[in-house]
């Protein structure tokens, strides 16, 4: 690994992480505090009165714990949405953007192999999108501190360990496809433009009986933060690792592989 260049590209990490955290933090705190089992009727109330809608954004079931209430809010659609735009901006940026200026010329110039380059390149991924999802870990454990409800370490840890693997397998692919791409608006209409459209064919999955097909298309299907907090949800999860390992290894192949004349 590159420590000069993982330590630089950590720095651009940070500050657009810092705006995502920012971003879910109003959204964390606002949402946990809503939470009051008293109250439960009126939220089952507002759900009704949208069904299909609510059930999209994964707000279709009646939440009895703080658990479930944070799974119908929180995980159905935001923590799906904010993660993936920050690893599919940093996935685009640690690669496509060097291959596309031609300032790819200047790092393969260094004494560091290809492969070494491609894992620093998506450790800083890694490690920017595990440092944003256990800052919400941490921010979900503090605000259900504040709130008449129990929230146990081990499920939320369940929870965002079960995300972090959603993301890092998305982020693997978008890499993938940066490496790949000759040019950064191609490795960004695949590497973002994919992962979106398996997001809305995973909201479409939801919201009806009608649209339940379009679940197959979807690697969000895989993720299933009911299961996880009922059972562990296994399977989905191994896949999803799986998935990623496939992508991250084709990503270094492709690196390893291909010409990049500039």
């Amino acid at each position: 690994m590159n420590l000069a260049l993982f330590r630089w590209q950590m720095r651009k990490s940070l500050l657009i992480g810092i705006i995502f955290a920012v971003i879910l933090t109003l959204y964390v705190t606002m949402i946990t505090s809503m939470y009051d089992p008293q109250s439960m009727a009126a939220l089952v109330k507002f759900r009704d009165s949208m069904p299909q809608v609510m059930a999209a954004v994964g707000m279709d079931n009646a939440p009895t714990t703080l658990p479930e209430f944070l799974v119908n809010f929180l995980y159905g659609f935001l923590f799906l949405v904010f993660p993936m735009v920050f690893t599919l901006i940093r996935a685009h940026g640690t690669m496509a953007k060097y291959i596309d200026s031609g300032a790819l010329a200047t790092l393969l110039a260094s004494p560091v192999s290809r492969r070494s380059l491609a894992l620093t390149q998506f450790a800083v991924v890694i490690t920017g999108t595990t440092m944003l999802l256990g800052y919400v870990t941490a921010l979900e454990a503090i605000a259900a501190t504040r709130v008449d409800g129990s929230l146990p370490g081990a499920t939320l840890l369940t929870l965002n360990g079960g995300l972090l693997v959603l993301h890092l397998a998305i982020a693997a692919f978008s890499f993938w496809c940066s490496v790949a791409a000759s040019e950064a608006k191609t490795a960004l209409a695949l590497g973002a433009g994919i992962p979106s459209a398996m997001l809305i064919f995973h909201l479409l999955a939801q919201a009806g009986e009608k649209t339940a097909g379009a679940r197959f298309a979807s690697i969000f299907t895989l993720f299933d933060p009911q299961a996880l907090i009922a059972d562990g949800g296994g399977w989905g999860i191994a896949a999803l690792a799986a998935i990623g390992v496939v992508c991250l290894v084709g990503a270094i192949v492709t690196m390893d592989r291909r010409d990049f004349s500039l």
